[in-house]
């Protein structure tokens, strides 16, 4: 199966079948283990952009992944791995998307943080 391929889900089809003219991909860091590689994690939010523009999309803008302090899914991990392949992500989605990437500037660690260190808090 093709990284194109495998963006295809129900709810990806429930959304184009829409026709937005503007989608926000919102890129959280749930999935990022030890073993992953940062190219792998770009190639495959390259490919979920790709499938939302074929389908008709004027504008997809992409967010950086924010920081988090825990890892549930991944107890192997640490916050400084996270933050190494984070900042290496984000820097390709810099690059690629320049000013079609929402920055969060204003969100800080862990200031903004529930008690979990993984989400936000709801203010």
């Amino acid at each position: 199966m093709s990284t194109k391929e495998a963006v295809h889900t129900k709810e990806l089809g429930e959304l184009l079948e829409f026709h937005p003219v503007v989608v926000f991909v919102v890129i959280g860091g749930s999935d990022i283990t030890e073993s992953c590689v940062p190219a792998d994690v770009f190639r495959n939010i390259m490919a979920l952009v790709e499938t939302i523009k074929d389908a008709g999309t004027e504008r997809v803008y992409v967010t950086e992944i924010l920081h988090r302090g825990a890892f549930p899914n991944a107890p192997e991990m640490t916050e400084k791995r996270f933050n190494s392949i984070r900042s290496s992500i984000n820097k390709k989605i810099c690059k690629t998307f320049g000013q079609v990437r929402v920055k969060a500037d204003d969100i800080k660690f862990p200031k903004h943080y529930e008690d979990d260190l993984v989400y936000l808090r709801r203010e």
